[in-house]
Order: C-alpha cells, then structure tokens, then sequence
C-alpha cells in the first residue's frame, strides 16, 4: 500500500470556512511550491508510461509530455495527487467531525504549475454533542442462557438431514420430513401479496422454515394438485408489521416430492459427519458450539443495551437537511436490496400500506438514533483522546482488500477519490470508544 509523504501547516491555509445547516465549506489555499512538486511527481511518474516519438524513454519534457497526454489530462493526475489530502489538512484545522463524502466546487479550483491550487471542498458535519456522565451508564452485561437439551436434539437432526439421502417415491402424499418444491401465493382480503408468495421454494416439512404453522397444512397434500389453505401469520417479527396477527389464504402446487432417508444416529453417523469417536462427543461438540452462540447473544444483548444508554446519555440536535441525507441513503439502499427480487419497490410499498414518505417517516427514529449514537461515540473518542495508528489503520485496509479480493492501494484509491479516508478512521475511533465503555460495563 502506497505511503503518502506528510504534510505541514505552511504548506497550505484555510481562505474561508462556512458553516449552512450541516454543510460545511471549505475554501483552500496550496502552496505554489507544492503544487509544482506535484507536477514533478506526475511528471516522473507519465515518463515510465508513455512514449513520445523523438524523445528518448525517460527524457521527455514536462511540458511536451503534457501536450502528449492533454493538458486537461495530466492536470487531472496532478490533482488527484493535490486531493484529497489537503482537504483531510484542512478538514483537521476545523472542530468538525465529517458524516458524508466530499464534493469539490469545480467552478472554485485553480490549478497551474507554479501557482497556488485554489479548491472548495463542501461536506455534511455533525452538529454540536452535549455529552452527560457517559462513564457511569447502566447495562450490565447477563450471563447467557444455559443450552437446553432439546436445542442439542434440533441441530443435531438438522445435520441428520443434511446427510440424508434424497429418492424418488411413487407415494406422491406429503408427509413430515419429506423434501418438496412448491408454489404458492399469499392472499389477504382478496389481495395477493407478493412479498409473502414464493416461486419454486424448496423445504423439509416440518421445518417450519417459512413460517410458523405452514408445514403441518403441507401434509396430506399430493405432488401436482393445487391446494388451499387458510394460514394465521405471526404476531410478530413479520417484516410488513401491518399484517401481523391476520389471516391469509395460501394458494398454490407441491411441484417436487422426494422422500428422505435418514442415516441411524449413531457412532457411525459421528464419525461420517466430522471426528467424533462417539454420538456423543457429537453431542458435546453441538453443546459447545451453542454455549458460543448464547454467549455470542448476550454480548450482542449487552451491545445493543449500551447504544441504548449512549443515545439517551447525550443531546444533539441534528438540521432537517442531515436527516433527509441520512434517509436518502436509507431509501436507495433499501431499493438496492430490492433489486432481482421477483417483486419492486413499488410492489413492496403497496404491500406495507405506504407511499415513499410514509416509508421515510417509519425510517426515521432509528435513523436518528443511528445518527446520534455515531455523534455521541465521536465525541467520547475525541474526550478520551483516542487515535488511530498509521499500522492500525493500514491492517484495516488490508483486512478490507482482503475481503473485498482487491490490492490495497486500490481501497485507498477508492477511499481517497470520495475522502472516506477521515470517514474509515472517525469509524475506527467509534468501535475503539465503544469498546472501552462495553469493557467497563463488564
């Protein structure tokens, strides 16, 4: 991963800055001689690209290479050198902590070689955070709950299923356990809803993998016939909370049937399935994995307690203008989500009883509360003077590379073309500062 050299104060000033709602505006100042560094950079950097007829490799010009490749062109290199890291310079002079991407005002750049780069640099801020006694919150971790027996018996049938073997039947009845394709719609007061209908779904009755209560009305069903049956959907927990508790009507065709044949639960089946000497060193094995889960649980119940104790710990009041960005990208993310699904978004609007504002409004109060526990977490990190090393901040780019399958220099690119740089790092100095408070809380 590319190092960027360091820069100093005199290399630049802040001509102006303004703050309107939550945008802030910053109007640069580099210093010529930067500038004409940056030239010389690009400049050594072109020669090992590009080839101009009469010149040797790596004895052209600055000036012809820049009427070789275009004007506008090689001043573009030299601005991606220039930016954005005196936009980070200038952004650190400020008290503000960032939120969004930077934009530039292409109108208010000025870029020439030996003369200063003038820019302007606009970006949604956090407002003001009045913290109160964020050191003694209430929420005390719970010990996890303990494995029951029975969870030890479910999974451990589910890996029998798993490791069954499918076969054709001439019995075309559907009975529990068997493995079926099918198709149906769900239909409430006359409607269909789409969001709850499926098309070729694959299930093990008895499952109830769909939802509580649909499998048992599978049974007795024939492969190829159309069924029907009422349903009574979940009290809870249901996406479209507006059809919690109602009754629909499913409608639809078992189009596959395969029986399954479950291998004996025995050592045998231990020893296929990983390195168990015994059933029950399978046994234990399940045990220990759903201790690490319910254990995984309380820490995440603990987690979501503290955010909890965080919001109500501090004030801030956020401009409209920052809430509407916030449940802009609430909006298309969820229209990205919706993508390939076999329904829109309008379709998924019609479904929740809503239009695109109601949905806004439903957004809101977690939006906000995302919001202030991000401007509550920035500033306990800035009280407690947390910092993010240059290694700390280099491992978490490869870790990213590394998930994402691409080079380094590739995620600073990425990051630096948008000036989410500042934003990796506020989200660095946020998990550092909950961290600290989840193990005070311990």
């Amino acid at each position: 991963m590319e190092e960027r050299e360091k820069t100093n104060a005199g290399d630049f000033k802040v001509l102006e800055k303004n703050l309107a709602d939550d945008v802030l505006t910053l109007k640069v100042q580099v210093d010529s001689e930067v500038v004409a560094k940056a030239y010389r950079k690009v400049h050594k950097l072109l020669l090992k690209q590009v080839r101009v007829p009469g010149f040797r490799p790596g004895k052209v010009p600055l000036p012809v290479l820049s009427n070789a490749i275009g004007k506008e062109n090689f001043a573009k290199e030299v601005r991606k050198e220039l930016l954005p890291e005196y936009y980070y310079n200038a952004l650190q002079e400020s008290s503000y902590r960032p939120i969004s991407e930077v934009s530039y005002v292409a109108e208010d750049e000025h870029l020439s070689n030996g003369e200063p780069f003038k820019f302007s640099a606009k970006v949604s801020v956090f407002p003001e955070v009045k913290l109160g006694d964020y050191q003694n919150l209430k929420a005390k971790k719970m010990p996890p709950t303990p494995v029951e027996d029975a969870e030890v018996e479910k999974v451990l049938k589910e890996r029998q299923r798993k490791y069954a073997n499918t076969r054709q039947t001439d019995d075309d009845t559907v009975k529990e356990g068997d493995y079926i394709m099918l198709s149906f719609t769900v239909n409430i007061d006359g409607r269909e809803y789409h969001t709850l209908s499926r098309n070729n779904a694959t299930l093990i009755v008895g499952d109830d993998s769909y939802m509580p209560g649909f499998d048992a009305n599978l049974v007795g069903k024939k492969k190829g016939e159309e069924f029907t049956f009422a349903l009574d959907l979940p009290k809870k927990d249901l996406e479209n909370k507006s059809l919690q508790g109602k009754k629909g009507l499913v409608k639809g065709k078992v189009k596959a049937l395969h029986r399954l044949d479950l291998p004996a639960l025995d050592d045998e089946f231990a020893k296929d399935v990983g390195n168990f000497k015994t059933l029950d060193e399978l046994k234990k094995k399940i045990r220990s994995d759903l201790e690490k889960t319910h254990e995984k649980t309380a820490e995440e119940d603990h987690a979501e307690a503290l955010k909890k104790a965080l919001i109500e710990a501090g004030t801030v009041n956020f401009p409209e203008s920052l809430v509407n960005k916030e449940l802009d990208r609430r909006v298309e993310e969820l229209k990205g989500e919706l993508q390939g699904k076999p329904y829109t978004f309008e379709d998924y609007l019609a479904e929740m009883g809503k239009d695109e504002k109601g949905l806004r409004e439903d957004l809101r109060p977690r939006a906000l509360e995302d919001l202030k526990l991000q401007a509550v977490l920035d500033e306990i990190a800035a009280q407690e003077a947390l910092t993010v090393t240059d290694a700390e901040f280099a491992e978490r780019i490869r870790y990213l590379a590394q998930a994402l399958h691409k080079d380094p220099d590739e995620i600073m690119e990425t990051l630096d073309s948008s000036g989410r740089r500042v934003l990796q790092r506020q989200e660095m100095l946020r998990e550092k500062a909950f961290a600290r408070l989840q193990d005070g809380e311990k």
